[in-house]
């Protein structure tokens, strides 16, 4: 591991090829495509997944075909006040419409308020959000579930030198789940309902003008609900510690990687729990086009199902595991094709089981013009389940788009 990590940082220091190279010479970018007096402002509408969706409730028979569509505006906002003070906010609604099975018809929203204020090398910022949704809300379950999520932020980040930086945060966010939904004869909500806490604190230290070394340190606290108060808490800490590579290194992205634990004592109603865990993007060049990315996540996630031990916790932990892999190939100046595949791995702390989710899927997409880009799509996914019932395949194929007026 050491010779790999120290393999990854010579890299950086080698010149980029075009692919980068060209990104890295892009000038910066404005906080919005339009501007109205001091507001600059982005609107934007997509199309997703417009086609046929092969087993609409993701059942292992039986399966139910139908068409659907997702239709995305959205809105985002930046208004500088002066030059150390912007306000931004955004917004948009999700619209999912199918033919025939219009329980699954849904509209989501969700929107957000924030601040940011330069005061010499800080800047503190703060933001607001809300947001309505219907949605899979995790690997083991296999119905589109209403719920809520609210939250705040409020930070500071500080430039303590030319090269090294800090920032502290703090986050608070609240998930409610709709009534009515069971998975292992467990009422979601009284497995999920809850408010999340972290304090999040990074450290980073730029080597060279291609890659910075990163050190994370989080603290979270997750406050259930719908439990009874002595078993309503549980406590948990994540590290992780990497490099950033920047648009001048041979690749660029991210690697990370640490542990994720909850102690013995003040994990509450969960199981003790100690584990590898890490986050890694990283987008590599293919001459001047083509690229290769490569997505690897690892942690931990509340489960709805029960613990099996002889503390009796109330509630468990499932570590889940994710790859992905993509190859994106500009066939020409304006055709981009994109092939991809991964999967997800689910092992419970508390109980004899695991799931896997495979997915893979290819896609063309051609840009018309600056504000117009058109596709079509192919996707597959299959669950593996140990959980009687819950494994499943599903295809679908259809339309995309996206339009920046």
């Amino acid at each position: 591991m050491v010779r790999w990590v120290g393999a990854a940082v010579l890299l950086v220091g080698l010149p980029a090829i075009a692919w980068s190279e060209s990104a890295a010479e892009a000038p910066p970018k404005r906080p919005g495509h339009y501007r109205t007096g001091r507001l600059y402002w982005t609107l934007a509408l997509e199309l997703r997944e417009a086609g046929l969706d092969t087993n609409v409730y993701y059942q292992e028979t039986g399966a139910v075909p139908d068409f659907s569509t997702t239709l995305i505006p959205s809105l985002d906002a930046t208004l500088p006040l002066g030059s150390r003070i912007r306000l931004k906010g955004r917004g948009g609604l999700s619209m999912t419409y199918f033919a025939k099975q219009d329980s699954e018809r849904y509209i989501d929203r969700y929107g957000a308020l924030g601040a940011e204020v330069d005061v010499g090398p800080f800047t503190f910022f703060g933001d607001l959000d809300a947001g309505r949704y219907k949605q899979l809300v995790s690997i083991e379950v296999n119905e589109r579930i209403e719920y809520q999520q609210d939250g705040k932020d409020v930070g500071v980040k500080v430039d303590v030198t030319r090269r090294l930086s800090a920032a502290y945060s703090r986050s608070e966010r609240t998930y409610l789940y709709e009534p009515g939904f069971y998975a292992g004869g467990v009422e979601i909500r009284d497995s999920l309902d809850r408010t999340e806490t972290v304090d999040d604190l990074e450290v980073k230290f730029s080597i060279t003008s291609r890659t910075a070394f990163v050190s994370r340190v989080d603290l979270i606290e997750d406050r259930f609900l719908r439990a009874p108060e002595e078993s309503s808490v549980a406590e948990s800490r994540r590290y992780l510690a990497g490099f950033n590579f920047g648009q001048k290194a041979l690749f660029k992205g991210h690697l990370l990687a640490g542990k994720r634990e909850y102690p013995t004592t003040g994990s509450g109603p969960v199981p003790p729990y100690s584990g590898l865990a890490f986050t890694g993007k990283i987008e590599i060049p293919i001459g001047a086009y083509m690229q290769l990315g490569l997505l690897a996540d690892r942690d931990t996630q509340y489960s709805v199902l029960r613990p099996a031990t002889p503390e009796e916790q109330a509630r468990n932990l499932y570590v889940l595991t994710s790859y992905r892999a993509e190859v994106k190939r500009a066939l020409r100046e304006d055709l981009l094709g994109q092939l991809y595949g991964g999967f997800e791995n689910a092992d419970y702390v508390g109980v004899t089981l695991s799931d896997r989710l495979w997915h893979a899927g290819a896609s063309l997409s051609k840009r018309f013009s600056r504000s117009l880009q058109l596709g079509t799509y192919v996707t597959w996914n299959r669950r593996d389940s140990q959980q009687p019932g819950s494994s499943y395949t599903r295809v679908r194929l259809g339309v995309n788009g996206v339009f920046n007026p």
